[in-house]
C-alpha cells in the first residue's frame, strides 16, 4: 500500500505540475477568523479566561477553503455561492481575488456571511464564535446560482458541492446542478454535513465523516451511504485512522499517516479538494484517495485553516514518507505558529539563506543561531530567487529538497520559502526578536536589519566556520569530476 501511495503521489504531481485541471466549487462560502494572544489570568467578572490579543487574521472557510486548497494544487477554480453585503463578505471576495479566481459566480445576498471566529491562546482554541446565515436562499437566488453554474460548467472538468448546511445548497439547486453536470459528462463530488443524502442523488462521489475508526464500521458506513444515495463512489474519512473508499464495488482501507493531530479545521475541505484535483486530472478514485490521504497528513499537524500546496506533496514524495509534523511551513501558517510560541513566552530567532549544498558552515550557523532564541525560523530562498542571485546553474538542489534537509536539523523549528530577492517582507510578518547573520556582514550590510531594529529587535553576527561555502564545495566537486577522481 505504501508503494501504491508513492506511485499515486508521483502521478498526481506530474499531472498537476504540467496541466491545470478546471473545477467548479458550489456551496457555503465562509470566513474563518483567528484571534491569537496570551492567556495568563481568569476574569474577575466571571470564571472565564482573559485573552490578550496579539494577532488577528482571516482566510476563506467552508467552500472557500476548498477553493484555496484547489488553488494550492494548481487547479483553476470557478467559485459559485453566496456572501452577504457585509465586511466578512468583502473579505471573502478579496481572498478569492488574491487566489486569482473569478468572482462572477458569487451572489451578494441580503443575509449575513457565515463567519467562524476562533480565539487562540498558547496554541489552543479557547472559544469559537459563529455568526451564521439564518435563512435558506429563495427561488430568485436559486435561479441566479443555476444560471451562473450553467455558464461555469461550460469551462470545467469537474464540479464540487461543499454543503455545510448554511442555506445555500437547497434541494432545487442541487438537483439542477447535478442534472446539468451529468448531461455534460462532468463528475460531481459532494462533501456534505447533512444527514439526508437524497438531494445528492445522481452525483459521482460523496464523502462521509465517521468517528469510529475500525475497518468494519467504515465498511458498513460506506455501504449504507451507497444504498441510501445510489451514489456509486463513497469516501469515508476516519480521522487519524485514515480513509475508506468504496469505488465501483471495490472496498479499500487507506491507513492513516496523519501523526499528531493539532487542529482539524478544514481537513475535510483538503480531502475533497485533493480528490477533485486528482479525478479532474484523470486519476482513478483510488489514486485520488491516496492523494487525499497524503494531503490530509500535510495539513492536520498545522494550526488553523491551512490549504495544501504542491510544495507539500513534493516534499512528501522526495522523503517517501507522509508529511507528519513537518517543519516546512507556509506564510499563511506562520501567524498561528508565532501566536502559539509567543503565548508561551518564547523568543523567536530568524536567519535566512539559500542552503543549497548543506555543509559544516551551514550547520554551525544554524546551531549558533538557535542558541539566541527559544525557536529558530529559517527563511529559504526559492529556486527562482537563488537563480537571480547566483546564476542559472544554481541551485544544485531544488527548494523542496533544501527545505526538507534544513528542517531535518535539530536546531531548526520552522522553514519557510520566500520568492522575493530578500526576506524583508517575511521579516515584517515574523518580527523576530533576534536576526542572525554571519560575521562577514557588517551591521549595516545585514539585509532587513533596519526593519528588525525599528521595533527594538536585535541583530546578532556570528563567526562562521572558515573555509566552507557552497561555491567552494561545488567547485571542488566539479574539479574532482573533471579529473575522474
Amino acid at each position: 500500500m505504501h508503494e501504491e501511495r508513492i506511485e499515486s503521489l508521483a502521478r498526481a504531481l506530474k499531472i498537476l505540475s504540467t496541466t491545470a485541471p478546471k473545477v467548479l466549487v458550489l456551496g457555503d462560502f465562509m470566513l474563518d477568523s483567528y484571534i491569537g494572544g496570551t492567556c495568563e489570568r481568569i476574569s474577575p467578572e466571571s470564571p472565564v479566561p482573559v485573552v490578550g490579543v496579539e494577532s488577528e487574521s482571516d482566510c476563506p472557510g467552508g467552500a472557500g477553503n476548498v477553493v484555496a486548497n484547489l488553488r494550492g494544487l494548481g487547479v483553476e477554480v470557478w467559485p459559485v455561492g453566496v456572501v452577504g453585503p457585509d465586511s466578512a463578505g468583502e473579505r471573502l471576495l478579496e481572498h478569492l481575488d488574491r487566489l486569482n479566481c473569478p468572482t462572477g459566480g458569487i451572489v451578494q445576498h441580503g443575509e449575513r456571511t457565515t463567519e467562524k471566529m476562533r480565539v487562540m491562546a498558547r496554541g489552543q482554541q479557547v472559544v469559537r464564535v459563529d455568526r451564521n446565515r439564518v435563512q435558506t436562499i429563495g427561488a430568485g437566488t436559486t435561479d441566479e446560482l443555476l444560471s451562473r453554474t450553467q455558464k461555469a460548467l461550460e469551462l470545467v472538468d469537474l464540479c464540487v458541492i461543499s454543503d455545510y448546511g448554511k442555506g445555500v445548497a437547497v434541494p432545487s439547486l442541487l438537483t439542477g446542478v447535478i442534472d446539468m453536470a451529468r448531461k455534460r459528462g462532468i463528475p460531481v463530488l459532494v462533501d456534505s454535513h447533512q444527514a439526508d443524502c437524497q438531494p445528492y442523488r445522481g452525483a459521482s462521489c460523496m464523502t462521509c465523516e465517521l468517528m469510529q475508526s475500525d475497518d468494519d464500521s467504515a465498511a458498513r458506513a460506506a455501504a449504507n451511504l451507497l444504498d441510501a444515495s445510489g451514489i456509486p463512489n463513497v469516501l469515508v474519512t476516519r480521522g487519524s485512522a485514515g480513509l475508506t473508499l468504496l469505488a465501483d464495488g471495490d472496498l479499500t482501507h487507506l491507513e492513516g499517516t496523519w501523526g499528531e493531530v493539532h487542529d482539524v479545521s478544514g481537513v475535510g475541505d483538503t480531502i475533497i479538494a485533493a480528490m477533485a484535483a486528482g479525478i479532474a486530472g484523470g486519476m482513478s478514485y483510488l489514486g485520488a484517495a491516496h492523494l487525499a490521504n497524503t494531503a490530509a497528513a500535510a495539513v492536520i499537524g498545522r494550526i488553523g485553516t491551512v490549504p495544501i500546496r504542491l510544495a507539500d506533496l513534493r516534499v512528501a514524495l522526495e522523503s517517501r514518507s507522509p508529511l507528519t509534523n513537518s517543519k516546512v511551513t507556509s506564510w499563511q501558517e506562520l501567524p498561528h505558529l508565532l501566536s502559539r510560541w509567543r503565548s508561551q513566552g518564547k523568543k523567536v530567532a530568524f536567519t535566512n539563506g539559500c542552503f543549497d549544498v548543506l555543509h559544516l558552515g551551514h550547520v554551525s550557523l544554524l546551531e549558533k543561531a538557535a542558541e539566541f532564541g527559544d525557536v529558530l525560523i529559517v527563511a529559504l530562498n526559492s529556486d527562482d530567487s537563488v537563480r537571480r542571485a547566483k546564476g542559472e546553474e544554481r541551485p544544485i538542489n531544488d527548494q523542496n529538497h533544501r527545505a526538507l534537509v534544513v528542517a531535518g536539523l535539530e536546531a531548526t523549528d520552522a522553514v519557510v520559502i520566500f520568492e522575493e530577492d530578500t526576506p524583508e517582507d517575511l521579516l515584517r510578518l515574523v518580527r523576530p526578536e533576534i536576526l542572525v547573520k554571519g560575521a562577514e556582514y557588517s551591521q549595516e550590510q545585514v539585509v532587513g536589519g533596519s526593519i528588525v531594529t525599528s521595533y527594538g529587535g536585535e541583530i546578532v553576527r556570528v563567526q562562521m566556520v572558515e573555509g566552507y561555502s557552497t561555491t567552494k564545495v561545488v567547485e571542488k566537486m566539479r574539479a574532482t569530476a573533471d579529473t575522474g577522481g
